[in-house]
C-alpha cells in the first residue's frame, strides 16, 4: 500500500503526523502562540496550520490539489485523532479528554521551547546550584575557557553546557 492509499485509510501511527516549517512570530502572540506550520502525514504534505495568537482555535488550510484531502477529509482526521492521540487532563472539568488535530500544537510549544534553549544555551553559561532551587545562569559566553574558569571556581554547580544536550534540556525544562 502506498502512502496516499495509507493516508486515505487512516492506516498510520500518531507519530507519523508532524508539523514542519514552523514559523512563531512572538510579537503577535497573546493568549495563545501566534504560528504557522506544514501539516504531514506519512512525508506528504497535508495543509497549513495557522494560529492568531489571540486564544481562538487553529485553522487548517488545503493547499493542495490531491482531491482526497478536503475539508471533510480533515474532520474525519479530527475524529481520527480524537480516538487515537492520547487523552489529556483539562483541569478545569477535573476530567481527561479527547485530544483533536488542535492538539498537533503540543508540537509547536515543543519547537518553541527547543529555540528558547538554543538561544539561552548560546548567549549564557546556565547551571544548578545544589544548595539553590532552579537554573542560573552567568552573563558569560559559553567558551571552552569560560566554562573551564567556572567550573574551577564553582566545582560543585552542574553546568549545562557540560552534560549531554538532551539531559540538559530535560533539566531544562524542569526548571524554567
Amino acid at each position: 500500500m502506498n502512502k496516499i492509499e495509507q493516508i486515505k485509510n487512516f492506516n498510520f501511527k500518531p507519530e507519523d503526523m508532524q508539523l514542519k516549517r514552523i514559523k512563531h512570530y512572538p510579537s503577535m502572540s497573546e493568549e495563545t502562540y501566534c504560528y504557522e506550520a506544514n501539516l504531514y502525514i506519512l512525508d506528504k504534505k497535508i495543509c497549513r496550520v495557522h494560529n492568531r495568537g489571540r486564544g481562538g482555535s487553529d485553522d487548517f488550510d488545503i493547499e493542495t490539489r490531491d482531491i482526497f484531502i478536503n475539508y471533510e477529509f480533515l474532520q474525519k482526521l479530527d475524529d481520527w485523532c480524537k480516538n487515537n492521540l492520547p487523552k489529556w487532563y483539562f483541569e478545569y472539568q477535573k476530567k481527561y479528554v479527547p485530544t483533536s488535530l488542535e492538539g498537533l500544537g503540543d508540537q509547536v510549544t515543543k519547537y518553541i521551547n527547543q529555540q528558547e534553549f538554543n538561544k539561552a544555551m548560546r548567549k549564557t553559561v546556565l547551571y544548578i546550584d545544589p544548595d539553590k532551587k532552579g537554573l542560573f545562569e552567568f552573563l558569560a559566553k559559553p567558551t571552552n575557557e569560560h566554562l573551564e574558569i567556572l567550573q574551577f571556581r564553582n566545582p560543585k554547580f552542574k553546568f549545562l553546557q557540560s552534560i549531554p544536550r538532551d539531559e540538559a534540556f530535560k533539566l531544562y525544562m524542569e526548571l524554567t
